[in-house]
């Protein structure tokens, strides 16, 4: 179980997810890394995370490495081979999630989700995993509104997301966070000290409902 953020901004792709994985026979709990890096060469070429079973992810990532070819591929080829992938790795009626970004050279960065073999084009932000709650539903709807959404911006409300879903949905999202982004020149990087994000961003939440409490209370305040 998890919670996994996708963005596509203005300057590349942004992925974030938790690390709480949980097995679906016994319910035992364990962290481990739910985003992959796809490359060739040591050359990045797409970012993806998972959500639903973990052998699932092993035998998709496989399948991707496999199958990228060592010369850069197109928009077209990028979804091709992730269909490709899901088909050989998904057992039938499978209930398994996808956030996969890709660089395309001299062309724009591309986001899609796939929900078991249906696979889809997103253009702002989706979310997967069985933490896409009413509250998360509620972030992405003030993420989609915003015009244009660059990596920095989006690295950090995926921290806040994230956090918040550690929060309240802690049955099904937990551990570490992770973030990753892709930039349209196909650099890829990692945001660091998440943990003192999330501090920083706890600190402005109780100060937003302090502003609020001031506000509400003017003659006490």
């Amino acid at each position: 179980m998890t919670m996994s953020v996708g963005f596509l901004c203005s300057d590349g792709v942004v992925i974030g997810a938790d690390r709480q994985v949980t097995n679906p026979s016994s319910g035992y709990t364990f962290e481990e890394q739910k985003l992959g890096v796809l490359s060739v060469n040591g050359v990045v070429r797409h970012i993806w995370s998972y959500a639903g079973n973990a052998d699932t992810a092993k035998k998709l990532a496989r399948e991707l490495q496999t199958k990228l070819p060592t010369q850069s591929v197109s928009k077209k080829e990028a979804e091709l081979l992730l269909r490709t992938a899901l088909k050989k790795s998904l057992k039938p009626r499978e209930h398994f999630y996808t956030l996969f970004g890709a660089y395309v050279p001299k062309g724009d960065p591309v986001l899609w989700m796939a929900s078991g073999l249906d696979v889809l084009e997103i253009e702002r932000c989706e979310i997967i995993g069985t933490a896409d709650s009413p509250l998360s539903r509620y972030f992405r709807g003030l993420v989609i509104n915003i015009h244009a959404v660059n990596i920095r911006q989006a690295s950090v409300i995926a921290a806040y997301m994230i956090a918040q879903a550690k929060k309240y949905e802690g049955a099904y999202c937990g551990g570490p966070t992770d973030i990753y982004f892709l930039y349209s020149s196909g650099h890829i990087g990692q945001l660091t000290n998440i943990q003192s994000w999330e501090h920083r961003l706890n600190e402005l939440e109780y100060k937003i409902g302090h502003i609020l409490t001031m506000l509400s209370y003017p003659k006490e305040n």
